[in-house]
């Protein structure tokens, strides 16, 4: 399981505008080794939503900043598709890149369309 830390950050004049998502994922993938030490994957994944916060700051007067939670305006659920490739340094130690392709609009209840994209580089140790 992974967990996703979200923060979009939208400055205009002297407001600063910082929506938070929390996502804990489930992946699930099939590797294929093309040569010895170097192989792809892909799968799918599942997600689920556990906060959003939206953070507004008065970057002039500190003291008139407020924070909203804004879960209910969110879709809970989030899945799509993975891809990347692994290569194997040696037997214990890997280098890794994956695609995330969310499928799901998080937003699901107006007109603004969210949905989950991410690019992850990785090194990993193998036990």
């Amino acid at each position: 399981m992974k967990k996703i830390h979200l923060n979009l950050h939208f400055i205009l004049g002297d407001l600063q505008n910082i929506n938070q998502l929390n996502l804990l994922s489930l992946v699930v993938t099939a590797k294929y080794y093309l040569l010895k030490k170097f192989n792809v994957k892909a799968g799918w994944y599942y997600g689920r939503i556990l906060g959003v916060k939206n953070t507004f700051k008065n970057i002039s007067k500190q003291d008139s900043n407020f924070e909203t939670d804004l879960k209910n305006e969110w879709n809970y659920s989030d899945y799509g598709l993975t891809f990347g490739a692994n290569y194997d340094i040696n037997d214990n130690l890997l280098v890794e890149s994956n695609y995330f392709l969310g499928l799901t609009d998080l937003r699901g209840k107006d007109n603004f369309e969210v949905k989950n994209r991410m690019i992850r580089l990785g090194v990993g140790y193998k036990f």
